[in-house]
């Protein structure tokens, strides 16, 4: 994905995706916005590697007690914000907090963009979180063998399909559902 500053609107351009199809992505945000999110993350975000379960997923996370905020930076990353209350907080009264996370391919251009803007620490993290980004990784399957494995679905289990492909079950799984866009 490349981006390009347009007066005071930095656009993102439609990226090939490294996975099995075609992903879509574009934002556009202003300059501004972009210097206010970056802001916030510098001072209240996180960027890390993907887990374990999914490597090759960058994320940007956010968490705060200030809903107001949180939602206009969900909305700058075209995400939605949600709200998390565990028992420890509320026995000791502590406030609700909202959180909002991006990851993958949107994710690591959002990193790229905002990384000039970081201070030292928070570049350490999104090299460390564009370090583990492989854009080889996930080209495990053709369109071929995605057809195939729509056409076994409820003729096999999803677990045989994933051993068939050598994929994971739950890449099976959002196969059938049709969610395997990056």
């Amino acid at each position: 994905m490349s981006s390009t500053l347009v007066g005071s609107t930095i656009l993102y351009q439609p990226v090939q995706c490294t996975k099995v199809l075609y992903c879509d992505i574009i934002v556009s945000m202003k300059k501004s916005d972009l210097y206010w999110l970056a802001g916030l993350l510098e001072g209240e975000g996180s960027f890390t590697k993907g887990n374990p379960s999914s490597p090759n997923q960058p994320r940007i996370s956010l968490q705060m007690t200030d809903e107001d905020i949180v939602a206009r930076a969900a909305e700058l990353l075209g995400r939605k914000p949600y709200s998390h209350t565990d028992r420890r907080q509320k026995m000791m009264g502590w406030k609700q907090t909202y959180q909002v996370s991006l990851r993958g391919t949107k994710a690591l251009e959002i990193m790229r963009t905002i990384r000039p803007l970081m201070g030292i620490r928070r570049r350490a993290q999104i090299d460390s979180a564009i370090a583990s980004y492989s854009p080889d990784y996930g080209l495990i399957i053709t369109q071929k063998q995605v057809r195939d494995i729509r056409r076994l679905k409820g003729k096999m289990m999803a677990v045989d399909v994933a051993k068939k492909f050598a994929i994971s079950k739950w890449y099976v799984y959002k196969i059938w559902q049709n969610k395997n866009r990056c």
